[in-house]
């Protein structure tokens, strides 16, 4: 779907995104999401969203890159620059590319 995504904390045209392949996420779903749906422009619930979120990402040692506070910002203007009314917003973190291997790398992979 055409529009503004948010990727490594910026926000980019889709045909800007790229995910490496070598990414845990791509390879074994390894990573979690949530997603925000959007009431008259506004996202509903975000706090609640944003509690499961990283109660989700610490449940399987994925740090955080960014406050919540900096991504309810980020998610927000994303919200807004796609001028969505109605709809939902997807946001998902992965443990990052790193050599394929079934267990957790030892090192913070890239992101």
């Amino acid at each position: 779907m055409a529009g503004i995504y948010l990727y490594q904390n910026r926000s980019l045209p889709m045909d800007e995104v790229h995910i490496s392949p070598e990414d845990r996420g791509y390879y074994f779903g390894d990573g979690v999401y949530e997603v925000f749906r959007v009431y008259n422009g506004r996202l509903y619930e975000a706090e609640a969203h944003f509690e499961r979120f990283k109660r989700s990402a610490a449940e399987v040692r994925i740090p955080l890159s960014a406050d919540t506070g900096f991504l309810l910002h980020q998610l927000i203007e994303l919200t807004a620059a796609n001028r969505l009314t109605e709809g939902t917003v997807y946001l998902q973190i992965t443990r990052g590319a790193a050599p394929r291997s079934h267990p957790f790398p030892r090192r913070e992979p890239s992101r």
